[in-house]
């Protein structure tokens, strides 16, 4: 359940912190990190080719792409955008208490375009980048309409996720204990020896 609590953290974290883009999402990683005993979560550093990439960013190619992972941010109307993530969090920790291979397969589905807020916190990318804005970049949610997005962030240089949940809590490992051997732990989060 730790894992969702973190997720439904980020829409209000995301108004209530001045922090560099950069900043917020190493905080969020390292957070989940310890929270879900994560113990190969690696710090972003910026990168100036994803920015360029993201401010290029196709918003109707939905596929994933060579070198990166994408997460639409910024939605509007912003109040169907929060009960979106709302529904789409409620349905993720029912289905962990009641149905976990439902949880895992439907975020398997997802890793084909966008993994949503697992993105973010994709324990094996190194990069990232933020772009904007995003023209014409429309998503339909059934009940809840469209929503526009505003933004987009890359993550890289992976292709797929580190992990599927549900997260085993309760596994004693260390965040940043399992960095490799070009790794080292810093405050739970992996960084290059």
């Amino acid at each position: 359940m730790k894992i969702l609590l973190l997720f439904s953290a980020f829409a209000v974290a995301v108004s209530a912190v001045e922090w560099s883009e950069l900043d917020f999402y190493n905080m969020l990683r390292r957070e989940f990190a310890k929270s879900n005993a994560i113990p190969d979560m690696w710090k972003l550093t910026w990168d100036k080719n994803l920015e360029v990439l993201a401010n290029k960013f196709d918003c109707n190619d939905r596929a994933v792409r060579k070198n990166y992972r994408y997460f639409l941010t910024d939605g509007r109307p912003r109040n169907e955008s929060k009960m979106v993530d709302a529904d789409t969090l409620n349905w993720m920790m029912e289905t962990e208490k009641t149905n976990p291979a439902e949880l895992t397969n439907t975020v398997k589905e997802w890793e084909k375009t966008s993994a949503r807020f697992f993105e973010y916190v994709n324990n094996i990318q190194t990069k990232m980048a933020c772009g904007y804005p995003l023209t014409q970049c429309k998503r339909n949610f059934g009940i809840m309409g469209d929503i526009f997005y505003n933004r987009v962030c890359l993550f890289g240089p992976h292709t797929k996720l580190g992990f599927y949940p549900p997260v085993d809590q309760h596994s004693g490992k260390i965040p940043g204990s399992q960095c490799g051997p070009n790794g080292k732990n810093e405050d739970g989060l992996c960084v290059p020896k």
